[in-house]
């Protein structure tokens, strides 16, 4: 079957980007979330006073705080590199293209992910300039020349298509 490249909506980038996050909680990080309250009961304030009040429990959980986010980081950059698309993508029939990969490419491309400065910024600026880019990219998209594009299949039916900014 023929296909048509064209940008990837941002409804399906969104709505790849939750399945994503989902496969991440519930593959990946679901595991911790029971070691980490094992023993633990109470109201949630409770809860919040026991992992946090002792010392060795907040370093604990600055380290598995650190040790998700590379993990979750991983995730994005490993997939993009080894397939070229998430779990996400895949099920929205989305794909990354490139000028020239790399896994620099990719790291780069994925910073947006670490939630803490500056990188907090990395994600501000890749959102306002993807409602502002004619070619719908990311700012680290734009460094990285890539894009996100969506599949469509080529049918008698709609061999007429109108591509509109994503």
């Amino acid at each position: 079957m023929r296909t048509l490249t064209i940008p990837a909506s941002y409804s399906r980038r969104f709505f790849a980007f939750l399945v994503d996050l989902l496969f991440i909680e519930l593959a990946l990080l679901g595991p911790f979330a029971g070691l980490l309250l094992k023993g633990v009961s109470g109201s949630p304030m409770e809860v919040y006073d026991a992992l946090l009040g002792d010392p060795q429990t907040l370093r604990l959980l600055n380290i598995l705080a650190v040790f998700i986010v590379l993990v979750v980081y991983l995730y994005f950059v490993l997939f993009e590199y080894v397939l070229g698309e998430t779990p996400g993508m895949m099920i929205f029939n989305l794909t990354r293209v490139f000028e020239k990969d790399s896994f620099a490419h990719c790291l780069l491309r994925n910073l947006f992910i670490i939630p803490f400065p500056p990188f907090q910024i990395v994600l501000l600026a890749d959102m306002i300039y993807l409602f502002y880019n004619q070619e719908g990219q990311r700012l680290s998209e734009y460094f990285t020349h890539s894009k996100v594009t969506m599949l469509v299949p080529l049918t008698s039916k709609n061999t007429e298509i109108v591509i509109s900014k994503p």
